[in-house]
This record gives structure tokens, sequence and C-alpha cells, in this order.
């Protein structure tokens, strides 16, 4: 199981872009903290979320609602993997789910970035078209 969350921890940092937005405290580092509580040291709270059957504790500093969103999301994936494929490894299924959240997310962008491009063709001709009725009225 730890090399599962070694890979959450992973798959968390890409989609923050690089930065950690979540960690999975080291039991060893000492830190005492509690399910909800604060790391006085950056502002981060800790919560205890299960994914496919597992419980992990996330450190972030995300709300912990959003945090418990975040996880029942990545459940749900896993979930879905598991029943629509005859994979008996945890981590072959939190590699398919990473696939699939990271295709979403992909696509997503796609669409923004042509939503950007859409609008940006549209505000073009909107300003060939008022300069075309500034130039017939004057």
């Amino acid at each position: 199981m730890q090399s599962l969350s070694l890979w959450f921890l992973s798959f968390l940092r890409l989609c923050g872009e690089g930065i950690p937005k979540f960690e999975i405290p080291n039991p060893k580092s000492g830190s005492g903290l509690d399910k909800g509580m604060s790391d006085k040291n950056n502002g981060k709270r800790t919560i205890v979320v299960n994914i496919f059957g597992t419980e992990y504790p996330i450190r972030g500093a995300e709300d912990d609602e959003y945090v418990q969103r975040a996880a029942m999301y990545v459940d749900a994936k896993m979930r879905e993997v598991a029943v629509c494929s005859s994979l008996r490894s945890t981590t072959q299924v939190a590699v398919l789910a990473a696939l699939n959240i990271v295709d979403e997310l992909f696509k997503e962008q796609a669409k923004k970035g042509l939503a950007i491009e859409i609008d940006q063709k549209v505000a073009r001709l909107t300003a060939l078209l008022r300069n075309k009725i500034a130039d017939v009225s004057a």
C-alpha cells in the first residue's frame, strides 16, 4: 500500500502543476498533527480521507470540504475503473483512474483554449466591423 501512497502524492503534484497542493504526512516526522489540526508553520491542515477502502491523512492548505470532494472524485474514478475492468491490483486501478482523470483535464483545457481562441476571433471581427461602420458613416 506504500507504493500507492507515493503514487497518489505524485499524482496530486502533477495536478498542481509541479507545486504540491497536498501532501501525505510522514508519520515518522513527529509533526503530531491529528485530523483537522493546523500546522502552525505553514497554515496547512491534515484531514483523513478514504480512497478505495484505504484511509490517507492528507495535508494541504485547502479547506476540508474541498479535500474531501477531491478524494471522493478519485475514489469514484478508481471504483469506476475497478468495475469496468478485471484488474485486481490497486496500483493498476489507481494508474488507470489517474489516466482517465488526466484525460478529462486535457479535454477541458482544450475546450477552454478553443473558447479563448473563439473569443479572440470574435473581438477581432467586432473591431473590423466597427471600423467599417465608422468608415461608412464618415
